[in-house]
C-alpha cells in the first residue's frame, strides 16, 4: 500500500442501457445508469470492502480476490467487436482512518 495507494484494475461494460464495472483485483460489480454513478458506487462498495480489513492485512494484500478469468483476458485483449466501451486502470487512494478511497 504505502505512499502509493493500492492499484486497483477496473474495467466496464454497457449492457441494456447499463454501465456494469467490476474490479478485477476484488470482484466487487456495480451497475448504474450513467458511469459517474456506477464509478461512486465502485468507490463506496470498494470503500465498505476494505473496511472488512486491517492496515496490515491491507498492506499484505489480504483484500485480493480475483475476478473470473474471462474478465483477465478481457482485459489483455482489450476491445472486443465494440462490446467494451469504457476501461481503465487507477491507483485508487484508500486512507484508513478515514475510510475514504479516490477512484479515477
Amino acid at each position: 500500500m504505502g505512499n502509493n495507494g493500492i492499484r486497483l484494475r477496473v474495467m466496464g461494460f454497457v449492457r441494456g442501457g447499463e454501465y456494469r464495472l467490476i474490479c478485477l483485483d476484488t470482484d466487487i460489480v456495480v451497475s448504474a445508469s450513467s458511469i459517474e454513478e456506477a464509478k461512486s458506487k465502485m468507490a463506496n462498495a470498494i470503500v465498505s470492502y476494505f473496511k472488512a480489513f486491517s492496515t496490515e492485512e491491507l498492506e499484505q494484500g489480504l483484500f485480493l480476490r480475483k475476478a473470473p478469468l474471462l474478465y483477465f483476458l478481457l482485459w489483455h485483449m482489450g476491445t472486443i467487436a465494440g462490446r467494451l466501451v469504457y476501461f481503465f486502470s487507477s491507483i485508487a487512494n484508500y486512507d484508513p482512518s478515514s475510510h475514504s478511497l479516490k477512484l479515477a
